[in-house]
Parts: C-alpha cells; sequence; structure tokens
C-alpha cells in the first residue's frame, strides 16, 4: 500500500514538473535527477519506500514555491495532498493532465 501511495505521488509530482517547464518556469535542474532516482526507488524496491518519500519531499516543496503563479495551484495542492494520504481514486488521478502519458510510459503506474 505504501509503495503504491508513493508511486501515485512520484506520478503526480511528475505532471506538475512537466506542466511547470511547459511554461516555461524556472524550475531547479535537479528537481529531474531527484524524479528519476525516486522512480528507480519505486520501481526495483532496492531502497525502502521512505527514501523516495524523502526525495518526493524535497521536489514537492520546490515545485510548490515554483508553482504558485499558477492559477490552478488549488488543484494541483488537493492532488498532491490527496496523494500522500492515500486518498487519491483512480479516476481523479485519471483525469489529471499528461497523466495518461505517464501511465503508457511507466509500466510500475498500471
Amino acid at each position: 500500500m505504501l509503495k503504491k501511495r508513493t508511486a501515485v505521488r512520484w506520478s503526480i509530482l511528475k505532471c506538475l514538473h512537466e506542466v511547470l517547464c511547459s511554461t516555461r518556469l524556472d524550475v531547479p535542474k535537479s528537481i529531474d535527477s531527484d524524479l528519476e532516482a525516486a522512480r528507480r526507488i519505486i520501481e526495483t524496491g532496492c531502497h525502502k519506500t521512505r527514501d523516495a518519500d524523502d526525495l518526493l519531499d524535497w521536489v514537492e516543496s520546490k515545485l510548490t514555491e515554483k508553482a504558485i503563479c499558477l492559477s490552478n495551484m488549488a488543484y494541483w495542492e488537493d492532488l498532491l495532498s490527496k496523494a500522500k494520504k492515500g486518498d487519491l481514486t483512480k479516476e481523479e488521478a485519471s483525469k489529471v493532465p499528461l497523466m495518461e502519458t505517464l501511465i503508457k510510459k511507466y509500466e510500475f503506474l498500471r
């Protein structure tokens, strides 16, 4: 259950990252590598899920800092809050911008 919650949270953060990059906001380059590291932890299980959560906490703080200018920031905050608690439904997750592309690209999200 914890791994699934972390994977869903990762996917929401990955989508938010893509949205921010597409709006040409100055997003720290280290976020890409941290998201990639978290993904590897989730997929392989070679570390504790908590290690991925720690990385995602940092990524979330940096992305939300940059995302304050988005007109729909409350939407993203709600998604992230639900994902962190494990309360995000499959229907809600499927409607997230760019999620369909992520699900096709990353098998562990299916």
